[in-house]
């Protein structure tokens, strides 16, 4: 009887969890060019430029930018998103680096329950003109896409890298282990 009270408040915990899912930023991130999204128009809205690539005054390339590397601009209030490969499952960690950090640059992060979370470099604790990796976990739903705004000039982001979010059979493998674990636990006592 313990036993089965124990999974039902277990059961309940992870359900508290997801119900109080976030994305959470940080600095920091992937800086293995192996492991790098290669970027291509079928992943992204805005413009594409070769890493090294530059245009004085409205665009610069990220420093450490590997392959071709995202801008938000150079039109001022020109949003580029990417969307997160394979598209429509997401992940549930996403990294790139953040090329010369402007205060009025803002990341929106969407997940796969429709949830929206904004960060900025003050939000994140960033100088700006400089060039720092960045990342977000999300504890809930996948992280399903990014938009880059910036209301001037641009937004420059590159080198992404992402973790996959585990596919349902893991999350049931896990459950049947934990049951598994109770009837063992269950026989033993008796």
């Amino acid at each position: 009887m313990k036993v089965a009270k124990l999974s039902i408040a277990a059961l309940l915990c992870v359900g508290c969890l997801a119900a109080n899912a976030t994305v959470v930023g940080g600095v920091g991130g992937n800086t293995d060019a192996g492991t790098f999204v290669s970027l291509s128009s079928a992943d992204v809205v805005g413009t594409l430029f070769d890493a090294g690539y530059s245009i004085p005054g409205l665009t610069t390339s990220p420093i450490d930018a590997v392959g071709k590397y995202l801008s938000a601009a150079p039109a001022p209030g020109t949003d580029a998103i990417f969307f997160v490969p394979p598209t429509g499952t997401g992940s549930s960690y996403v990294s790139f680096d953040w090329g010369t950090i402007d205060s009025y640059n803002t990341v929106l992060v969407f997940d796969a329950a429709g949830g929206v979370s904004s960060f900025t470099a003050s939000s994140l604790g960033l100088a700006t003109g400089t060039d720092s990796y960045v990342n977000f976990t999300s504890t809930g739903p996948a992280i399903v896409s990014l938009a880059f705004q910036s209301s001037t000039n641009a937004f420059e982001a590159a080198n992404f890298s992402l973790t996959a979010v585990p596919e349902p059979s893991s999350s049931v493998l896990i459950l049947a282990g934990l049951g598994a674990f109770g009837l063992l636990y269950r026989k033993r006592r008796v």
